[in-house]
């Protein structure tokens, strides 16, 4: 009787399949369509509509069904971003840091090692949460964040929010972290009462700041100034007070009109950062799993 019934189930199953191939093959359809007519794949109207539709037309469990059917679509969505993308003119890569950022040199330093010609926009998003989300409604094609520190650990905000989207590893990379503490032109470095920067670079430079500006506060930056980058913009253009430093790479001081008045702060001389570089994928992979 148990056999007979899981027989009976596997040939629901298969029309199952055979149903969801033939979805695809409309999906596809619709990537066509939207490629042509440069339509956004995500369609959040759209799918809100959808959902509502399922819940209502299953209540002995609507919670299943959209579930159920919101796997479907991010397939489907899976699919159209395949149609959608097209990579002869070029490729969208999302960023955790602004420009100079050290987010941004490992691009670089990665993209140089790449060798490959195809074009590259980089949008510059700041934190983890706007490069995943960005990643999973298609205005990119891949996203990458810093992950850990040699000294700071892991990054929080990014363990944080991998754990909230899809994502799948294409490759991960290091570099060395150098910091220079950066201020006003026209400041007194005497004058100094506070530093502020990414939480991470705290954990870098902490030792020395404390006893190179023992009574500063040490302050990480929020909203607009989550990144080290940011925030040596708004010290530079005066959004900051005078009397506060900014710590990043000491290019910052050349594109912000800064000045650097110590080098090296970071706490050892092997401080280095590994990113990663990420796709969208059905699960969320391993961090510690090998295979590309």
């Amino acid at each position: 009787m148990l056999d007979q019934l899981r027989s009976d189930i596997w040939n629901i199953d298969t029309k199952i399949l055979a149903l969801l191939e033939e979805r695809l093959l409309l999906t596809h359809e619709v990537g066509v369509i939207k490629k042509e007519k440069w339509l956004p794949v995500f369609a959040p109207v759209v799918e809100k509509a959808i959902i509502a539709k399922i819940r209502n037309n299953f209540p002995d469990d609507p919670d299943g069904a959209e579930s159920l059917w919101r796997e479907l679509m991010y397939i489907s969505k899976r699919e159209q971003y395949r149609t959608v993308l097209d990579h002869t003119h070029g490729i969208r890569i999302g960023i955790q840091g602004g420009k100079w950022s050290f987010n941004a040199i490992a691009l670089e330093h990665f993209l140089a090692w790449q060798k490959d010609p195809t074009p590259v926009h980089i949008e510059y998003l700041y934190t983890t949460e706007a490069v995943l989300e960005a990643l999973n409604n298609g205005s990119i094609d891949y996203g990458q964040c810093a992950i850990a520190n040699s000294i700071g650990g892991l990054v929080d905000e990014t363990m944080q929010a991998l754990g909230r989207f899809h994502w799948k590893e294409i490759d991960h990379y290091e570099i060395p972290i150098r910091h220079a503490l950066l201020i006003h032109p026209e400041a007194d470095p005497d004058a100094i009462t506070c530093i502020m920067w990414h939480g991470q670079a705290l954990r870098q430079c902490d030792t020395n700041l404390t006893r190179l500006y023992p009574h500063a506060e040490k302050r990480a930056g929020a909203d607009n100034l989550t990144d080290n980058a940011s925030i040596a913009e708004a010290v530079g253009n005066g959004s900051l007070p005078r009397t506060t430093a900014s710590v990043g790479h000491r290019s910052l001081a050349d594109i912000y009109g800064l000045k650097i008045i110590h080098e090296d702060i970071q706490d050892r001389d092997d401080n280095r950062t590994t990113f990663i570089l990420i796709a969208l994928g059905e699960d969320i992979f391993s961090l510690e799993n090998d295979e590309k």
